[in-house]
């Protein structure tokens, strides 16, 4: 069995005083993986996928094997567990600079713009992202 139920690992973090990355974790741990990105892990997406289940992709990956999700492959393991997650190439001072955004209207468009950066398997520029004439 598990050591702590189901969404009751962030309450634990807080109350150990653990860091806030730690938290963070803990905080993704109680929502669980989404079961399609795991399944994506066996997929030439797999990059995508990784890039949304880190840093535990290769605990998911792991997961949806042993649950019958997809084929094991030693392989694809050791890609996952030495993929370095690219960067975003747009920041939040690009979008207050180009569309002119303040506090939390920042941080959505930014993860709108991530998403379709991950979804062109992070092949998309900061111009093509921004719709500006020039890289920054």
């Amino acid at each position: 069995g598990l050591l702590f139920s189901s969404g009751h690992c962030a309450a634990i973090a807080m109350r150990l005083k653990l860091s806030r990355q730690e938290v963070k974790q803990a905080r993704r741990m109680d929502a669980g993986r989404p079961e399609a990105l795991q399944i994506m892990l066996g997929s030439q997406h797999w990059q995508q996928a990784a890039y949304h289940l880190s840093p535990e992709s290769v605990f998911a990956y792991a997961e949806a094997a042993l649950a019958g999700l997809l084929m094991p492959d030693d392989g694809r393991l050791r890609h996952i567990a030495s993929f370095q997650l690219p960067r975003c190439p747009v920041k939040g001072g690009d979008i207050k600079r180009v569309f002119g955004l303040e506090g939390p209207d920042i941080s959505r468009k930014l993860g709108e713009l991530e998403a379709k950066w991950v979804a062109s398997n992070f092949t998309l520029t900061a111009k093509e992202l921004l719709g500006t004439g020039k890289d920054k």
